[in-house]
This record gives structure tokens, C-alpha cells and sequence, in this order.
């Protein structure tokens, strides 16, 4: 399905933050051999929990703890997508894992690039840094261990970003981080709950689906009680991420929040008369698919579009993509593509402005369109409205013959 919102941040507002955080931070004492002690370890405190009481404990100071931690998890999410670079061969998953951990861990460069060396490789990468972390003797080497989990931290951000950058949203889009359980937990809800400073405003509502998937039957009594605080704080929290939250704490079993919501719509949208009501009507059904209730938010989305149409008001192309998307994950096959047989009509006409333009990657990758994408009849409407991009293939696949 097509993601609500998309992350804010840009890549030259990215680099130019990560700029600024270079210069403000302080350059290393020579009593500090490495970041293995004075760095690395602080992303450690952020995946364990530990407090700036504990850290101060270790002798480490807080405030270098917290303009240290975005430079380094930051680095592969926001620096690296937006370097431009002639290609050059995909290094080795483990050689790269290996020369990180092998270092004095104080190279951001050297981290950031194995990060992206392990995203690149996909469930694989994931995969093998499981089986690194699960292998390594904490107690023998604690320095080495550090450096593992600030790889760790990096990959998971590094996860989050490509997926809100790919711009669908879908139940079961973070599982492959599941194989990095609980580090890759614990760090989502702490940037949650106890969001540090560097740390956007606007990405924490990113971060509750993937807590979601990770934790399918809930996190912990106590987690839920902090979510359940932020969601009720209308003066102080953000809508987005209240709504966020309130949908995942109906999932792990709290809905009287979210029921709240669904009655509050459902008297706004009333007999959905009017282009007034008929917002609110979508609104709900929109609620209901966050939920993944998809039965209902097709039967809600449909009313919508048949009396927008009625009232001779123009739907957007993503309504009705969103409402293919669920009616192909609940089987209903033809009622799907002839919503998306409308929604290409509306994305061919001249009228439709660039913004509402659903992208090809969404038609070739998003999981919800998967029991249809195979046929002829969906590859023919995809090249219908790239035929640039078929063209081109074609010409590319006679050249390769």
C-alpha cells in the first residue's frame, strides 16, 4: 500500500545536520585511545538500557555520550544514500563484518560502509550478523562486542530509513530485522520512549510499525504502559504519532482507545453526503486497514469512491490503488483490478497533478498486489503507464540476444 507520509528529512537537510553535529562535537582527549571505549560503547548503553547514572558509573560523560550517538548511527541512514559515487564492486558480507570488528572501531567511515555492505545484502546480511552476535564471547573481548552492537544500531536505522524511502507501507515490512532480536527491539522503543535530543520528532512515528512486526503479541507490560502515556498526551505529542500508537496497542490487545476513534468517525462521516463526510468515511477506512482489518476498510474505501463519483468528485489515484491493495490481500481478484483499471485511467490523465503520481516501484514491489502481480492482465496495465520503460527494456533485451 501506498505510505501515509514519507520521511521529512531530505538528503542535503540530512548532511548539512550531520555537519553541524561534526562540528559541535568535541575532538577526541588524548587520555581517549579509541571510540571502542569513548563511542562505540555509548550506542551499547542505548541498546541495553543503560542510564546517564550508570554511564557517569563507567566513566563516561553524558554529554559527549549524547553529540557522539547520531554522528554514528546516523552516518549509513542519512550520509551514504546520498554520497554520489561511481559503482564499484559489492565487498564481502563477512570480510567487511570482519574488518570492522577487527579494528580500533574510532574509522565512522569504515562502520557506515559495513553497514551498508550488510543492508545491500539483504535477509542474508541480517542473517550473518545474527550469527556473529550470537557466536561472540561478550566476556572475553567487551570492547569487540561494543562494536558489534554499534553495527547493529547502524543497520537497524539504517533498515528503517530504506524502507520509509521506498514509500509503501505493509504488515510484516520489518520482519527481517526479527533476526536481530531483542537488540533491534529494545533500541526502537527506546528511541520511542526515551527519545534522545538528536533524535527527529517526526521519524518516532516510523518506528512504531516495525515495533509492531517485531513484537507481533506486545513488548512488555511496562513498554505498553510508556506507549499507552504518549498516546493519550494530545497537548504535548503529535497526532501522527498518537494514531500510530493507538493502533498498535489495539493489536496487543488495549482497544479502547482505537474504538474511541472508530466511533468518533463514524458519526463525522454520517450517511457520507457530502465531500465533507465522505473524508471522514475514508479516514475510517484508513483506520481500519492500519488496524489490518482489510475485509472492513475495502467494504468502507468502495463506499467511499462509488459516492465520490456519484457526487461527481474526483478521487485521487491512491484511493483506489489502497483499495485494490485490499481487496487482493482478501481474494477478491476481479473487484481489484478494476479499481486499478480506474485508477490508471485517472493517473493517464493530464489533469492529475505530479504529486498524487503513484510510482512504478510500488506496482512491481509492494507485497499487497502480490496474488494479482504474476498475470498478464496486471503486466499489461503497468506498461500502459510506463511505456518509456518498457520500451527500453525491450530494446535491452534485443541487444542482449
Amino acid at each position: 500500500m501506498r505510505a501515509s507520509f514519507r520521511n521529512p528529512i531530505t538528503s542535503n537537510e540530512r548532511c548539512s545536520w550531520l555537519r553541524k553535529l561534526l562540528t559541535a562535537s568535541p575532538k577526541p582527549s588524548s587520555r581517549q585511545t579509541s571510540l571502542s571505549e569513548d563511542g562505540v560503547s555509548k550506542i551499547r548503553q542505548l541498546a541495553d538500557g543503560s542510564s546517564a547514572t550508570v554511564a557517569a558509573r563507567r566513566g563516561l560523560q553524558y554529554k559527549t555520550y549524547m553529540r557522539s550517538l547520531p554522528v554514528l548511527l546516523f552516518y549509513v541512514a542519512s550520509v551514504l544514500p546520498a554520497q554520489s559515487k561511481a559503482p564499484e564492486p559489492k565487498p564481502d558480507l563477512k570480510e567487511s563484518v570482519s574488518k570492522w570488528l577487527d579494528s580500533d572501531h574510532e574509522d565512522v567511515d569504515l562502520m557506515g560502509s559495513t553497514a551498508e555492505t550488510v543492508l545491500d545484502a539483504g535477509k542474508k546480511g541480517l542473517r550473518y550478523l545474527a550469527e556473529v552476535d550470537r557466536g561472540l564471547d561478550a566476556g572475553e573481548d567487551r570492547y569487540r562486542q561494543q562494536a558489534l552492537d554499534a553495527l547493529i544500531s547502524a543497520v537497524a536505522i539504517g533498515f528503517l530509513e530504506k524502507e520509509v524511502e521506498r514509500g509503501m507501507v505493509y504488515a510484516g515490512q520489518f520482519d527481517p530485522l526479527d533476526e536481530l532480536q531483542p537488540k533491534v527491539g529494545e533500541l526502537f522503543m527506546r528511541l520511542l520512549i526515551d527519545t534522545p535530543d538528536w533524535f527527529p520528532e517526526t521519524m518516532r512515528a516510523m518506528v512504531v510499525p516495525a515495533l509492531r512486526d517485531l513484537y507481533p503479541r506486545g513488548p512488555d507490560r511496562d513498554s505498553i504502559r510508556a506507549m499507552r502515556k504518549i498516546a493519550e498526551d494530545e497537548d504535548f505529542e503529535a497526532q501522527q504519532l498518537r494514531l500510530t500508537l493507538i493502533n498498535a496497542l489495539a493489536q496487543w490487545g488495549e482497544r479502547d482507545l482505537v474504538e474511541g476513534q472508530i466511533a468518533d468517525l463514524r458519526e463525522k462521516a454520517d450517511d457520507g453526503s457530502n465531500d465533507e463526510e465522505l473524508l471522514f468515511l475514508r479516514q475510517l477506512g484508513r483506520l481500519h486497514y492500519e488496524l489490518r482489518e482489510y475485509e472492513t476498510a475495502a467494504t468502507l474505501w468502495l463506499e467511499y469512491l462509488r459516492k465520490m463519483e456519484a457526487l461527481k468528485l474526483d478521487p485521487l489515484p491512491f484511493d483506489y490503488y489502497n483499495t485494490a491493495c485490499t481487496l487482493s490481500m482478501t481474494g477478491k481478484i476481479e473487484e481489484a483490478f478494476a479499481e486499478l483499471d480506474r485508477c490508471a485511467r485517472l493517473l493517464r490523465s493530464p489533469h492529475v497533478d505530479r504529486s498524487a503520481k503513484i510510482k512504478k516501484n510500488l506496482w512491481e514491489e509492494d507485497p499487497e498486489l502480490r496474488a494479482i502481480r504474476p498475470t498478464r492482465r496486471f503486466q499489461d496495465l503497468v506498461e500502459s503507464l510506463f511505456p518509456k520503460d518498457s520500451e527500453s527494456a525491450k530494446r535491452d533485451g534485443k541487444k542482449g540476444k
